[in-house]
């Protein structure tokens, strides 16, 4: 029986441990343990109230409903949904957070399969048949910098400070005539500050006598009265400095300028995993012929893809060939509407053991243009009839 589930977001695979619920049996129980021959796809409903109405029209169908975690089967006969049982192995995956590192530079994730073989509603360790590490793509370039907005109108110049106080000038003395310049004498004692004497006619330029000691600064005389201009006279002390008058009250600030325009945004980085879809079945017969056409297992599912992207597939199956004579290929397989197609590097040869042998195969398919394709496990006949499977599932992850 071909059991199949709605496809669930990624995000949800990280919480949920059991995907599928997988049949093994060609008939459903009844309420009152009668088989029925009734063999139907199982349909998902999220609780009991979302399910359609029960009439003759669908007598047989068979929902699973998510918040009660059981199976209801429609009696047509008297309109009623009536619980009932499946039994087998339940697929199960793990899906763990990977950080950056060695095995995935911008970090991505660890995706393991397998069957929960002992029933507990998680994939244990023991469980898992396979791993495989899918990294996520590497961070876009960043965008260019947006051109600067104007700048705002000047603010107003603040009020300037009072100025200091000047101090008070010294009082220029006469200048007395310029005398000849007389031999250099000896060094004598420093005499008081004689008044200068008026400027004379400049002399020719003697030697340099010996710095003279520096007299005392003689007291500040008052202010006197402007007088006419007269001959510029020697260079005067420099009065002491004034007091600094008090710093002027600082002027408002200028509005802000408007902001530029937000820079064009880089080109998007590749993304890592983008879809994902898993279900399961098995269990009926394949009457195929020597050289016959390839034929899928019973646990295939359907994924979209855009050009560029690859498909990773994990099929786990068990085949049956009865007579030791009989031989077949078992490998993963992919069908646009067209045609199912082989895809050749995964094929593992299967012969006539008289009991189920698992296979269990993982590979990516790439290389194939945009659109829509069932894929799963499939096998290839090469000699004998009869051939059967047991429960198995498949799970592809869309990747670019």
């Amino acid at each position: 029986m071909l059991v199949a589930f709605q496809r669930l977001g990624l995000a949800s695979l990280l919480s949920l441990g059991l995907t599928a619920s997988l049949g093994s049996c060609s008939s459903v129980d009844g309420p009152a343990g009668e088989p029925s021959s009734q063999q139907s796809t199982v349909q998902f409903a999220l609780t009991s109230s979302a399910l359609p109405s029960c009439t003759k029209s669908i007598d047989g169908e068979i929902w699973y409903v998510w918040s009660a975690a059981k199976f209801y089967v429609c009696k047509g006969s008297n309109s009623t949904w009536t619980e009932t049982n499946i039994s087998g192995l339940n697929a199960a995956v793990k899906v763990t957070p990977l950080s950056p590192g060695q095995s995935c530079s911008a970090g991505g994730m660890t995706v393991k399969f397998g069957l929960d073989a002992n029933r507990n509603g998680v994939l244990d360790d023991s469980e898992v048949s396979t791993s495989m590490n899918i990294c996520n793509g590497a961070t876009g370039a960043t965008g260019a910098t947006g051109a600067t907005g104007v700048t705002g109108p000047q603010g107003a110049n603040g009020l300037n400070g009072a100025n200091g106080l000047n101090g008070n000038n010294g009082l220029n003395g006469a200048t007395g005539p310029q005398g000849a310049t007389g031999a250099t004498g000896a060094q004598g004692p420093t005499g008081p500050q004689g008044a200068t004497g008026a400027t004379g006619a400049t002399g020719a330029q003697g030697q340099t006598g010996p710095q003279g000691a520096t007299g005392a600064t003689g007291a500040t005389g008052a202010e006197g009265a402007t007088g006419a201009t007269g001959a510029t006279g020697a260079q005067g002390p420099i009065g002491p400095q004034g007091a600094t008058g008090a710093t002027g009250a600082t002027g408002a600030k200028g509005a802000t300028g408007a902001t530029g325009p937000q820079g064009a945004t880089g080109p998007q980085g590749p993304d890592g995993v983008v879809g994902w879809d898993s279900t399961a079945g098995g269990g009926f017969a394949f009457l195929g012929a020597d050289g016959g056409a390839w034929q899928f297992l019973g646990a295939e599912t359907s994924i979209s893809i855009a050009s560029g992207q690859k498909i990773l597939v994990a099929g786990d199956q068990a085949v049956q060939a009865p007579d030791p004579s009989y031989q077949a290929w078992v490998t993963l397989c992919y069908d646009s509407g067209s045609g199912i197609q082989y895809w050749w590097p995964t094929m593992t040869p299967v012969g006539g053991t008289g009991s189920f042998t698992p296979v269990s195969i993982t590979g990516i398919i790439s290389g194939l243009p945009a659109g829509t394709y069932t894929v799963g496990l499939c096998i290839g006949i090469v000699a004998g009839t009869g051939f059967s499977t047991a429960q198995g599932s498949v799970s592809a992850l869309v990747f670019n």
